[in-house]
């Protein structure tokens, strides 16, 4: 994995600086993991940052809601709301497509 490409990632979760549990998701992750994130991004209409404010409102979604999904499981849902949205020509930002989709159909995972 280029540690470059890791580093810019973490760097971004910056941001979200009162969410540590949040960053920390993304610190124990393995350079598989990371890779497979990054060929996500790249095959997908949206950019790094779209990402990240998606997994950050999904994560906000699971808390409110009692529910827990792991970033693998947030990522294959963040794919399909993608493939239900316009996935050659975005119109809306991923965040707000992800909070259609769940307002919508709610998700299916474990309750915390």
């Amino acid at each position: 994995m280029n540690e470059t490409l890791r580093t810019r990632i973490l760097m971004s979760l910056l941001k979200y600086s009162e969410a540590h549990e949040f960053q920390a998701q993304f610190q124990n992750k393995d350079d598989d993991w990371f890779r497979l994130f990054v060929q996500t991004i790249d095959e997908s209409p949206y950019g790094l940052e779209d990402w990240l404010d998606a997994f950050f409102v999904f994560d906000q979604w699971c808390t409110t809601n009692r529910r827990f999904l792991d970033l693998e499981q947030q990522r294959g849902y963040l794919e399909c709301c993608i493939e239900g949205l316009n996935p050659t020509a975005p119109t809306i930002p991923l965040k707000d497509g992800l909070r259609h989709y769940l307002d919508k159909n709610g998700v299916d995972a474990h309750h915390s």
